[in-house]
C-alpha cells in the first residue's frame, strides 16, 4: 500500500511540475503590405518618421503606444522627428473587440461505487468497488477579446494630395484570447508587427511570442526608464 501511495504522489508531483513550468504564448496574426516600387529594400537606415495616431486627439494609451513605437524605431536605427522634417509619416490605431462562443469543455464524472459481499474461509466480508469514471463534454460560454494594432507609413509629399495613394507600408497585428487588458496585449502586438517593418509578408502569418518574451521585457523596461528620467 505504501508503495502505491508513493507512486501516486510522485506522479502528481511530476504533473504539477510540468504544468507549473508551462510558458504561455501569444499567437499573433500578422499581415503586412509594402509598396515595393517606392521602398524595394524597405526603409533606409537612418530614415526619419513622424508618429501620430489616426485620431487627432490622443488618449493616454495612445500616447504610451506612440512612445513605444518611437523606442522601437530608435532601436532599429531610425529617427523620430516633427512632421515638417520627416521622411515618412507613421500613423497607428489600437482597438479591442469581443465575441462570445459556446465551447465544449471536458468534465470528469466519477464512477459509481458498489458494495460487494462475499466470504472467504468462512469469514464474511464487504468490499467497495468503484467503477471507472467517464469524461463528458458540457457546453460553456467563452468570451474572446480581439486586440488589433494597425500601423501605416505614408510618403509625406504624396500625402498632401491623396492620403490613400501615399501609403507605402501597412501592417496589422491581431491577438485573440481571454486577455481583455489591451494595455498589456499591445506590447506583444508591437513587437510582433515591427519584426516585419518595411517588409511585406505576402500572406497572413502567425507569430508565436512567449509571455515572458525578452523583447517585450526590454520594451517595458525602456518605458520605465523614460518615466524615471522625465
Amino acid at each position: 500500500m505504501y508503495r502505491v501511495i508513493l507512486k501516486i504522489f510522485l506522479a502528481f508531483s511530476m504533473l504539477a511540475a510540468i504544468f507549473s513550468s508551462c510558458t504561455r504564448y501569444y499567437h499573433i496574426e500578422a499581415n503586412t503590405f509594402v509598396d515595393s516600387k517606392t521602398i524595394p529594400n524597405g526603409f533606409h537606415p537612418g530614415s526619419s518618421f513622424a508618429i501620430h495616431p489616426f485620431e487627432k486627439e490622443q488618449t493616454f494609451l495612445e500616447k504610451e503606444v506612440s512612445q513605444k513605437i518611437e523606442q522601437i524605431l530608435v532601436d532599429k536605427g531610425y529617427h523620430v522627428v516633427p512632421p515638417n522634417k520627416a521622411d515618412y509619416y507613421l500613423t497607428f490605431s489600437i482597438s479591442m473587440t469581443s465575441s462570445t462562443h459556446i465551447v465544449q469543455v471536458p468534465e470528469y464524472v466519477p464512477g459509481k461505487t458498489k458494495t460487494k459481499k462475499g466470504s472467504y474461509g468462512g469469514i464474511e466480508y464487504e468490499e467497495e468497488i468503484t467503477e471507472d469514471g467517464d469524461v463528458i463534454y458540457v457546453p460553456e460560454e467563452q468570451t474572446l477579446y480581439h486586440g488589433e494594432l494597425i500601423v501605416i507609413a505614408y510618403d509625406p509629399i504624396l500625402y498632401k494630395h491623396s492620403k490613400e495613394d501615399s501609403k507605402i507600408w501597412e501592417g496589422t497585428a491581431i491577438n485573440s484570447d481571454e486577455n481583455k487588458d489591451l494595455r498589456q496585449v499591445v506590447d506583444y502586438l508591437l513587437v510582433s508587427l515591427f519584426e516585419y517593418f518595411g517588409k511585406g509578408t505576402k500572406r497572413s502569418i502567425e507569430v508565436e511570442i512567449q509571455e515572458n518574451s525578452e523583447e517585450v521585457k526590454k520594451l517595458r523596461d525602456q518605458m520605465v526608464g523614460l518615466l524615471r528620467s522625465s
